[in-house]
Protein backbone atom coordinates (compact mmCIF):
# COMPACT_ATOMS: atom_id res chain seq x y z
CA UNK A 1 0.00 0.00 0.00
CA UNK A 2 1.40 3.33 -0.97
CA UNK A 3 -0.09 6.07 1.19
CA UNK A 4 1.80 9.34 1.13
CA UNK A 5 1.53 11.85 3.95
CA UNK A 6 1.38 15.41 2.76
CA UNK A 7 4.28 17.60 3.93
CA UNK A 8 1.69 19.99 5.34
CA UNK A 9 1.00 17.42 8.10
CA UNK A 10 4.67 16.91 9.06
CA UNK A 11 4.84 19.66 11.72
CA UNK A 12 1.63 18.40 13.32
CA UNK A 13 2.92 14.84 13.36
CA UNK A 14 6.25 15.93 14.79
CA UNK A 15 4.58 17.88 17.60
CA UNK A 16 2.08 15.16 18.44
CA UNK A 17 4.54 12.25 18.31
CA UNK A 18 5.51 12.46 22.02
CA UNK A 19 1.86 11.74 22.83
CA UNK A 20 1.04 9.40 19.96
CA UNK A 21 4.00 7.04 20.22
CA UNK A 22 3.42 5.93 23.83
CA UNK A 23 -0.29 5.58 23.07
CA UNK A 24 0.46 3.34 20.07
CA UNK A 25 2.93 1.25 22.09
CA UNK A 26 0.30 0.72 24.79
CA UNK A 27 -2.34 -0.26 22.23
CA UNK A 28 0.09 -2.70 20.60
CA UNK A 29 0.95 -4.26 23.97
CA UNK A 30 -2.74 -4.71 24.83
CA UNK A 31 -3.40 -6.20 21.39
CA UNK A 32 -0.64 -8.78 21.87
CA UNK A 33 -1.98 -9.66 25.33
CA UNK A 34 -5.48 -10.11 23.94
CA UNK A 35 -4.19 -12.43 21.22
CA UNK A 36 -2.53 -14.61 23.87
CA UNK A 37 -5.75 -14.66 25.92
CA UNK A 38 -7.83 -15.58 22.89
CA UNK A 39 -5.46 -18.41 21.98
CA UNK A 40 -5.61 -19.76 25.53
CA UNK A 41 -9.42 -19.63 25.58
CA UNK A 42 -9.61 -21.34 22.19
CA UNK A 43 -7.24 -24.11 23.27
CA UNK A 44 -9.29 -24.66 26.42
CA UNK A 45 -12.51 -24.88 24.39
CA UNK A 46 -10.92 -27.31 21.94
CA UNK A 47 -9.79 -29.57 24.80
CA UNK A 48 -13.28 -29.54 26.33
CA UNK A 49 -14.92 -30.34 22.99
CA UNK A 50 -13.25 -33.72 22.69
CA UNK A 51 -13.20 -35.87 19.60
CA UNK A 52 -16.03 -36.19 17.15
Amino acid sequence: MSFRISPVWWPTLALSSPVLLPYLFIKNHRFKQNIKKALAVNEERIEKAGKI
